[in-house]
């Protein structure tokens, strides 16, 4: 009874970061304490996650560009930057120990929560758009941050190149998010064959999780398109915080 419970949380959480994560970011938030909390150590839930990134992201990438929403030259532009810093990030992370990761986790939550409370106005589409479509030298440079950040953690990367673009990039709402799943996928499989190596991946528990990923992908993509800003701003607060004070009371303190 217990494995049935455990299987059905990592598909209806996998669903449920899914459509988070397309349709705003930050989905590995509420994923990454899901398999802490199944007994998980974060160095190999931060591993086994990136099996449900990619499956999420393949079904979301597919849905964009089915629906030409996919600004493909834009996206091939920023993969160079992208896959260099995830390669590295993933390096790093691998080496870590899970109380840094814990805490580390948690203090993204927190910033997360902050920046997504006090800054509404980025969750405003743009109704006129002009995007760059040469990419300098300083936005190379922040997207090979982003990409070492994604390697690193995860949690939130698509949600920094989200901002990121709409800032640099001058793409409008559906295109950045188009364009940050794409770059999420290109990078991911790199850092999988690096937790691979470090033994820091279960299989079977990332497929679970990654199917349940795949629908929420699927439907988060169609939802970027229709849903209200202002609606997605609300649920990502909410989650947001019921995944800070799962860390907190479960992993941080041990309340129980």
């Amino acid at each position: 009874m217990e494995e049935i419970i455990k299987y059905a949380l990592l598909v209806i959480g996998g669903a449920l970061a899914g459509l988070i994560n397309i349709i705003a970011g930050a989905g590995s938030l509420i994923t990454l304490p899901i398999l802490i909390g199944l007994g998980m150590p974060p160095t190999t839930a931060n591993g086994t996650n990136r099996i449900a990134v990619i499956m999420q992201d393949i079904s979301a990438t597919y849905k964009f560009i089915k629906n030409k929403r996919l600004p493909i030259k834009i996206g091939l532009k920023l993969m160079l930057p992208t896959i260099i810093g995830g390669v590295i990030g993933a390096v790093l992370a691998a080496g870590l120990t899970d109380k840094i990761l814990n805490i580390i986790i948690i203090s993204i939550l927190v910033l997360m929560i902050i920046y997504v409370v006090w800054q509404p106005q980025n969750w405003n589409p743009s109704t006129k758009t002009n995007p760059k479509d040469k990419i300098d030298i300083f936005t190379f440079i922040i997207f090979l941050a982003i990409g070492f950040y994604a390697g690193f953690i995860q949690a939130a990367a698509t949600y920094i190149w989200f901002a990121a673009l709409l800032w640099r990039v001058k793409v409008d709402m559906v295109a950045a998010d188009a364009i940050k799943i794409f770059l999420n996928l290109v990078l991911t499989p790199f850092a999988l064959i690096i937790f691979f190596y470090y033994h820091q991946v279960l299989i079977f528990d990332g497929l679970l999780l990654g199917i349940g990923s795949f629908i929420g992908g699927w439907y988060g993509a169609k939802a970027a398109i229709s849903w209200s800003p202002k609606f997605i701003r609300i649920l990502m607060i909410i989650i947001l915080l019921l995944s800070l004070l799962y860390m907190l009371l479960f992993k941080l303190f041990k309340v129980f």
